[in-house]
């Protein structure tokens, strides 16, 4: 009967040594490459733009113990904003966990300059460029294609390397001459005129025919360029 106990205790030994050495060891940079291609995998990539995914640097005074099983991970607030918290789980006979937080920023196109821009000055490939910038920084409503813009002036002075914003541009700019085009179901006919305001795309102005004199409203379809619907 001792015999008996003593091989039943040495088979449990050994089963659970031949476990632990079948167990997969992690280091802490794994732990943080993990938890970022599980939130690579699990958040939509916005259009024309990118995620930047930043874990943060695991403490390396915790032990990470081994694990015989894959590792699995989750968010358990099931919330993928800026900033989440990723769950990493073990689960074999001896599991345990861990969580890691882990950055996400949404980065966009948008269109600065590169140069300052004084007032009035045109826009062109030679003072714009696209920088992807981080979207909780935008504020207002931006423009990701430069060549919208070119030929637009601008209202005011905007230094090198800001975000330009539509209300800083005007694509019909008060003063200016512009091309009048109205249409309707049947015709197209096209005048010449001047803006009486400034305007940006799908801004609604004010322009005065030069032949007829007549002031009319009209959208702003394109640089220097009114449109109205008869």
């Amino acid at each position: 009967m001792k015999n008996l106990k003593l091989f039943s205790l040495l088979s449990t030994l050994f089963l659970f040594s031949a476990s632990y050495s079948l167990a997969t060891e992690f280091d802490h940079e794994y732990i943080e490459q993990f938890a970022k291609d599980f939130v690579e995998k699990h958040v939509d990539l916005p259009t024309n733009g990118k995620i930047n995914i930043a874990p943060t640097k695991l403490d390396r005074r915790i032990n990470i113990r081994p694990c015989s099983s894959p590792l699995t991970a989750n968010i358990p607030e099931n919330s993928y904003g800026r900033n989440v918290n990723i769950k990493i789980t073990c689960k074999d006979s001896n599991p345990w966990h861990l969580f890691l937080p882990v950055k996400v920023s949404t980065q966009l196109p948008v269109v600065v300059t590169s140069t300052l821009i004084n007032k009035g000055t045109v826009l062109s490939n030679d003072n714009l460029t696209i920088k992807y910038v981080d979207s909780k920084r935008i504020r207002g409503e931006v423009l990701n294609n430069m060549n919208s813009i070119i030929g637009a002036k601008a209202k005011r002075s905007i230094a090198s390397g800001k975000t330009v914003y539509t209300n800083n541009i005007c694509l019909v700019c008060s003063g200016e001459n512009v091309t009048i085009q109205a249409t309707s179901g049947t015709f197209s006919v096209k005048a010449t005129g001047v803006a009486l305001s400034n305007g940006s795309l799908g801004d609604q102005v004010r322009v005065r025919n030069s032949r007829s004199g007549k002031v009319v409203s009209g959208r702003v379809s394109a640089i220097n360029n009114v449109e109205i619907t008869l």
